[in-house]
């Protein structure tokens, strides 16, 4: 169980996924500051949605209340919220991350030891 659970405590692992499957960020809270910044503050217009797989809207909402919620402090912006909407219309949760990380090994890799 402690292997299972590195990966999702350790910054350099989740970091080093991120990076490799970036369009994960959408769940990645952020503090009020940088969640209120102007760059957060997208309508859906401006949010690039190709999409190839569509979801019916209905089927959207539940999955969203699934979410965890943010620590205290941490908020989702409204650039956010709706990439996550995005996220879960055009299917991409169905769709596997990049498998091919040595996430136990993070510490060892070069561009992710510079983050330590």
């Amino acid at each position: 169980m402690h292997l299972y659970r590195h990966s999702t405590e350790c910054p350099m692992a989740i970091q080093m996924f991120l990076d490799q499957n970036q369009r994960y960020w959408c769940f990645v809270p952020m503090t009020l500051n940088e969640a209120n910044q102007p760059a957060q503050m997208i309508t859906m217009s401006t949010l690039d949605m190709k999409m190839t797989a569509v979801r019916a809207h209905d089927e959207i909402d539940p999955l969203i209340k699934e979410l965890p919620k943010p620590p205290a402090n941490y908020h989702f912006s409204k650039r956010q919220y709706l990439q996550q909407y995005a996220f879960f219309l055009s299917k991409k949760d169905l769709v596997m991350p990049n498998m091919h990380l040595d996430l136990y090994n993070a510490r060892s890799l070069p561009f992710v030891s510079s983050l330590a």
